[in-house]
């Protein structure tokens, strides 16, 4: 069955294909930042990726040396790793790597939209992510 809600409803009531695209475009900007808000995974952990913790993940990465170590580290679900000096690098590598590949693939998407020259090729590409 077809979802007629969303960007499809649009379609369905004969919108121009721009804003379409426009509306596309914003669903894919909100499942970026929900894959994003589910974290990453480190040694069987879940990590936070919110701006907060971007923002520490950095601090943490950046000032490696002048934290003492084990460094108490909340995960998602609220737990305390302890985070050795020599896993630094690791964690904030897997972070990146996951927001950086998040971002990348809604932007591959949204180009995808965005070349396309009718709502129905614009309608058949669909984000599985």
């Amino acid at each position: 069955m077809i979802n007629t809600e969303g960007p499809i409803k649009l379609v369905l009531e004969g919108c121009p294909i721009e804003d379409y695209k426009k509306a596309r475009f914003q669903e894919i900007d909100i499942k970026t930042q929900n894959l994003i808000a589910e974290g990453f995974e480190f040694n069987g952990n879940t990590f936070s990726l919110s701006l907060i913790s971007q923002f520490n993940i950095n601090v943490i990465k950046n000032n490696k040396a002048n934290f003492d170590y084990p460094l108490d580290v909340s995960t998602i679900d609220h737990n305390i790793y302890k985070l050795e000096k020599e896993e630094v690098a690791e964690f904030w590598a897997l972070a990146f790597l996951t927001v950086k590949e998040h971002l990348q693939s809604g932007r591959l998407l949204k180009k995808q939209i965005f070349d396309c020259t009718t709502k129905e090729e614009a309608i058949e590409i669909i984000d599985i992510r």
